[in-house]
């Protein structure tokens, strides 16, 4: 059987969560993810992506970003080749 495409190891299915996060200890939110897509606050932007595993990657216009993805809490981790980003769920 083939596992969906966005579906992170054995509890984690990113269907179940549509969450808004936000960077560092800014006020507002920074992204939404959704079933299919990441919609940036700032950019007024929707990006495709694709899970695989526990790997995340985003489909920017000029650009594909690739990190592992994890969460502990409400916390989302990514970790990218240059370093390691934490976005907190972003409540309104």
């Amino acid at each position: 059987m083939e596992k969906d495409a966005n579906y992170i190891g054995k509890s984690f299915d990113l269907y179940s969560y549509r969450y808004t996060y936000t960077y560092d200890t800014n006020e507002n939110a920074t992204f939404e993810i959704t079933r299919d897509s990441i919609y940036y606050v700032d950019h007024n932007a929707t990006y495709k992506y694709d899970l695989i595993g526990d790997s995340i990657k985003i489909k920017f216009d000029d650009f594909i970003s690739t990190g592992k993805v994890n969460f502990v809490g409400d916390t989302l981790i990514i970790t990218y080749e240059n370093g390691e980003s934490k976005y907190w769920h972003f409540k309104y």
